[in-house]
């Protein structure tokens, strides 16, 4: 019996014939509004690249397996063995990502999933196959663009399914098959991309699999790295909607950069705080991108970027900005990129320290300061400070913070809830760790986070500077190591001086140890400058 898209809407409508026959009028309506699709086609991605497309249908299993691979498993949201990281921005895995999905998939709309567009991100999902390169194959499909809309498709009802399938049907009757799919697998119409200067004619040969079809696919592959752009720039299209962290990595991403290898790579710089729109560039050559220091580092972006490409984000400082600030996120905790922070302006807080943090570590590599300054290895336990404390005002934290300082919490155990967060966080969390979150915390506040930031970073990192000095390794050959509560006594101090003045007192970090020794006296923290 011939498959009827009519029928198959009926179906699952139950016993309302009029729901299903006004579906059935929407969707030719739909359809004489969209017309009936062309299997060959094109692209278009943020950055203007033009690629070919051949849209077809794939039959892939429910559980995310294959062929069909997107970037996390519908059932548990992990991570797909076998699918490229370079390929994802932003973690499925977070929980408004993951809600977001289920919306999707609960109320799913066919039209949005077949209707033909040159944008990635709408429509059928784009894909691209695997070359062998970076330990792809070539019997899998690795979705490029639309990572959620391919497992709303593999998690969506049975009753939602089909009607996409019935409309998938009428759209491309001579693509969808007849046969039933196997048991536990899905039929996805997908785009499938190819380089620009692919013909109809290869087309045609790749979807009939004819005699010429291992040539068609050689002239009209995209490259491993090809398809990375494609899949940043797809990602970068979407940066609206993103937090700064996704943006950031979109448009690594779609300049053909893997964050995974930036650390490794890029050649040292040196700068001594943040990179704001002021700073990038300067009249008087003491801009970042100014600095001589820092030469071999932009010469490395424009080497991969391409001349063009670079002068186009280095001419106007703003994108100057994000495009620096954009490829240290290469450096971060790989947790930290994967589930972010918790808000959009606790993001910008922790870009806006980046150069500082990463100039530290650079620093600690060229053994020009001793080992303990870094904050990188901090992040994570800073990211947990400022979750956890989240509903306190920052005045309350440093209150809390301030009474463990004063062992007033020996004799005070049910002093409340916030007293128990911010005792149980010292317990648990480096000081480096308490401060950091500490400092985020007040710069997601503030109007312009770079302001808190630098006052409170630099000083810092200057002091770290100027121990690599005072405690060479001659120095600690001698018996002149440094002590190792310097960072901490250190960061505590900059970040009281930042909020209160050149003469406030420092904020120290009492542990559940120091709690229970005898309050002793509390010296100046030596600071240089």
């Amino acid at each position: 019996m011939a498959f009827s898209p009519f029928d198959a809407l009926m179906e699952y409508a139950g016993d309302d014939d009029d729901a299903a026959a006004h579906q059935q009028d929407e969707i030719e309506a739909q359809l004489r509004e969209y017309g009936r699709a062309t299997s060959f086609s094109w692209l278009f991605d943020a950055l203007g690249r033009r690629y070919r497309t051949l849209t077809w249908v794939i039959e892939t299993s429910r559980a995310g397996t294959g062929p069909l691979l997107a970037s996390n498993l519908p059932d548990t949201m992990a991570p797909t063995p076998g699918y490229p990281e370079a390929f994802q921005a932003r973690s499925l895995q977070r929980h408004g990502e993951r809600e977001k999905i289920r919306l999707i998939a609960r109320n799913l709309d066919p039209m949005r999933l077949v209707a033909p567009h040159v944008d990635a991100t709408m429509g059928a999902p784009v894909v691209w196959r695997g070359t062998g390169d970076h330990n792809t194959r070539a019997d899998k499909l690795y979705v490029v663009g639309g990572n959620g809309r391919t497992l709303a498709l593999l998690q969506a009802p049975d009753a939602s399914y089909a009607k996409y399938a019935a409309l998938a049907k009428m759209m491309w009757p001579e693509l969808w098959p007849n046969s039933k799919p196997r048991r536990d697998s899905r039929r996805i119409v997908v785009r499938q991309v190819f380089s620009s200067g692919c013909t109809r004619r290869d087309l045609g040969q790749i979807l009939g699999d004819g005699p010429g079809v291992a040539r068609a696919r050689r002239r009209c592959q995209l490259t491993y790295r090809q398809a990375q752009e494609l899949a940043g720039a797809t990602q970068q299209s979407l940066s609206g909607r993103e937090t700064p962290l996704g943006e950031a990595l979109s448009l690594v991403r779609s300049l053909g950069l893997s964050p995974a290898s930036i650390a490794k790579e890029v050649p040292a710089f040196r700068w001594g705080g943040v990179i704001a729109r002021d700073t990038v560039s300067r009249g008087d050559g003491r801009g970042f991108i100014d600095h001589p220091a820092n030469r071999a580092f932009l010469d490395y972006l424009r080497q991969r970027m391409g001349s063009e490409r670079y002068n186009q984000y280095t001419a106007d400082p703003d994108n100057a900005v994000r495009l620096i600030n954009s490829v240290l996120i290469g450096f971060l905790p790989k947790q930290i990129v994967l589930e972010g922070f918790g808000s959009e302006r606790e993001e910008r807080a922790m870009m806006a320290a980046l150069p500082i943090m990463v100039t530290l570590k650079m620093d600690t590599e060229r053994q020009e300061i001793p080992r303990g300054w870094e904050l990188l290895p901090h992040l994570e336990d800073a990211r947990a400070f400022v979750d956890r404390t989240r509903k306190l005002s920052m005045t309350r934290t440093l209150s809390e913070i301030e009474r463990m300082g004063r062992q007033e919490t020996l004799m005070l155990r049910t002093r409340g809830p916030e007293a128990e967060i911010v005792r149980n966080l010292a317990d648990r969390i480096h000081p480096l760790g308490i401060l950091l979150g500490l400092t985020l915390k007040r710069a997601q506040r503030a109007r312009e986070p770079s302001l808190p930031i630098e006052s409170t970073l630099t000083p810092y990192l200057m002091s770290a500077e100027e121990s690599g000095r005072l405690y060479s390794p001659r120095q600690i050959s001698f018996g002149g190591a440094m002590p190792a509560t310097l960072p901490e006594r250190t960061l505590g101090a900059c970040l009281a001086r930042s909020i209160r003045g050149a003469d406030a007192t420092p904020i120290v970090i009492q542990t559940r140890a120091g709690r229970r020794q005898a309050a002793g006296s509390r010296g100046a923290v030596p600071m240089w400058h």
